[in-house]
């Protein structure tokens, strides 16, 4: 089979995990090695996005970025070094600063996917809706919110007034209606349940 005809970047062709090589300690870095943490990061930033890298497969890569940096700096200028602590109090303010990111992106999408899951379940009774974060990222199942799961229409009708008001108040709710069926109306709307 000849390839002298194929496409360089075919479009259907799907990056290969980049992997910058591994530094021995006590090696002198290079900007080659700056370039290949670099490079790394980007591609998996974009695989981050496609959904194919966890979020800290993703920091793990910014962090690698950081201390290859970081050694070469202090490889370059020794006389200029920082305190001790400021190397660490850097890796874990760029490690936050990612997750941060990672859930400030991840969150709006995962509530989308939970409501058009729902919105295709029906009434929830054969096909079980699935739990809807709060807008802060909180399960409103789990402590401190304690609330009943919404798994189904029945499930829902069988939340009192202030569960309601806690629910739509967890998702951004405001103003929140006075009338009780009003206020599950919104609920369900806001679960992707457009029956009630």
């Amino acid at each position: 089979m000849s390839y002298q005809n194929a496409p360089a970047n075919p479009p259907t062709a799907v990056p290969a995990p980049v992997t910058a090589p591994a530094i021995e300690a006590g090696t002198m870095l290079s900007t080659a090695d700056i370039t290949a943490a670099q490079n790394e990061e980007k591609v998996k930033e974009a695989m981050f996005a496609s959904g194919n890298l966890t979020a800290a497969e993703l920091g793990a890569a910014a962090a690698r970025t950081f201390a290859v940096t970081s050694e070469n700096a202090a490889a370059l200028f020794p006389g200029a070094g920082a305190p001790v602590w400021f190397g660490s109090a850097v890796q874990n303010a760029v490690q936050n600063a990612v997750q941060n990111a990672v859930q400030n992106a991840v969150l709006p999408i995962r509530r989308d996917i939970v409501q058009g899951w729902n919105s295709q379940a029906g009434d929830g009774v054969l096909k079980p809706w699935k739990i809807l974060l709060f807008v802060n990222g909180d399960d409103p199942t789990l402590p401190p919110h304690n609330l009943p799961p919404i798994v189904n229409a029945p499930a829902l009708s069988a939340l009192n007034g202030p569960q309601m008001t806690a629910y739509l108040n967890g998702y951004g709710i405001a103003p929140v209606p006075v009338q009780l069926v009003e206020r599950r109306r919104v609920l369900a709307r806001t679960l992707g349940y457009y029956t009630v």
